[in-house]
């Protein structure tokens, strides 16, 4: 029985090795992944272009939506500093008119005075 290294590696369609599996399995045995559907069609109705393409395409279409969750990212980063710089600006305006109100002494209040009743 040949060794893990010496022993040929088998890849699936989808790239995944088949050398990790147990000799008892059937799915080492006959060299197929879990796809069946996928690893038949690459091997039997697609050219090597064809693999090739697609999998370039996919490759493109996941730089592109990593290219788009950084700039999400960014986005949100520059929103949170944003509120954070808002935040503290407010929060100092209304520290600083706190101080001023206990500073100044607060205007006197006018008392009420009842009119004075007529006497009939």
């Amino acid at each position: 029985m040949p060794t893990p290294a010496t022993q040929p590696r088998h890849l699936c369609a989808r790239g995944f090795s088949l050398n990790k599996l147990p000799a008892t399995t059937t799915r080492q045995r006959k060299g197929l992944c879990r796809n069946r559907h996928a690893e038949k069609k690459m091997i039997v109705t697609m050219s090597s272009k064809e693999v090739l393409k697609r999998r370039a395409e996919a490759r493109f279409k996941q730089e592109a939506r990593a290219l788009d969750g950084r700039k999400a990212m960014t986005e949100y980063e520059a929103q949170v500093l944003a509120i954070r710089e808002k935040t503290a600006r407010l929060k100092a305006l209304r520290l600083a008119k706190e101080a001023q109100a206990q500073t100044e002494e607060p205007p006197a209040k006018p008392t009420k005075r009842r009119p004075a009743s007529r006497k009939k």
